[in-house]
């Protein structure tokens, strides 16, 4: 009897530390475009995680992951004139717990006008190079996605939660121009997507 009762306090006393041990919950994203005949296509992948004290906390752990995604994909598009990934979509060495678990291109392309972390040349070079250069002008929907479980996303569903939040839907891109600049002779795609 004293055994199962020591055995029942045992028990207890772990779940309740493990139900306030610090935990980590993410969700993860896509940057994406319209690109006329191919559909949607998806220029970046995303993932962050959020901290949180306990289990019970775990969406509120979502939806610190959630902002990030957030605060990165409008960081990326904010900054589209500087031609670099922002500060937002990176996990500094020194902090490994600000969130972002990481931001990675889903093609890789070299020798881009502006260089490989260009959110600007991607979406021009999918518009006016690939699969076959017909536009003179486009008008481009840049969006992004962020999925998981419950607190990733607005809309909840059975298989968990997702969202789409345009960045623009006005993007024009003059193709005609930007291909007598040299964009697609130079925007060589090396990946086997």
């Amino acid at each position: 009897m004293f055994r199962v009762a020591r055995l029942l306090a045992t028990v207890t006393l772990l779940a309740a530390s493990a139900a306030q041990a610090d935990i980590k919950r993410g969700c993860n994203g896509t940057i994406s475009m319209n690109s006329y005949p191919t559909g949607v296509v998806v220029l970046a992948d995303m993932d962050a995680s959020g901290f949180c004290r306990n289990r019970a906390r775990a969406n509120d752990c979502r939806r610190a992951a959630r902002r990030k995604l957030d605060d990165c994909a409008r960081s990326l598009w904010d900054s589209r004139w500087t031609y670099q990934i922002p500060r937002a979509c990176t996990t500094p060495p020194s902090n490994p717990r600000s969130g972002m678990n990481y931001f990675r291109w889903t093609q890789i392309l070299v020798d881009l006008p502006n260089g490989a972390d260009s959110l600007k040349d991607r979406v021009e070079y999918n518009v006016c190079c690939q699969p076959n250069p017909q536009f003179n002008t486009f008008q481009a929907a840049i969006f992004y996605t962020t999925n998981g479980q419950k607190g990733c996303a607005q809309f909840e569903g059975v298989l968990g939660s997702s969202n789409r939040e345009d960045l623009t839907t006005e993007y024009t891109v003059r193709c005609r121009e930007l291909r007598r600049q040299g964009l697609c002779p130079t925007g060589r795609r090396t990946s086997g997507d």
